[in-house]
């Protein structure tokens, strides 16, 4: 049976309740240190290690093997003015996001 398609403020509403949820598991500042220390925030910025992992683990949980396409989009739903595109999203997955990972 197909998956019912979700809104955008559907999304938006999951996507608050599963940050929620991954953070009670994983706490945010640490979460945060760890992105610091693996290398995979450097500086200020929007795309915080937290805000990825819990999209990402939101992705999979919903796409199964998200494209970078469906990651980008609930990214934006997330934080508007991310105005995050495919290409950088696709260069910030690298050794460092698989290491903080």
């Amino acid at each position: 049976m197909p998956r019912k398609k979700r809104t955008a403020l559907e999304l938006q509403a999951e996507i608050a309740q599963f940050t929620q949820q991954v953070s009670r598991f994983f706490n945010e500042h640490l979460t945060e240190e760890l992105a610091r220390e693996t290398g995979f925030v450097e500086r200020e910025s929007k795309l915080t290690g937290h805000l990825f992992l819990s999209v990402f683990t939101f992705g999979m949980s919903i796409y199964g093997t998200p494209s970078l396409n469906e990651l980008v989009g609930l990214l934006n739903l997330v934080v508007p003015q991310l105005d995050l595109t495919r290409q950088s999203l696709h260069e910030r997955i690298n050794e460092e996001a698989v290491t903080f990972l």
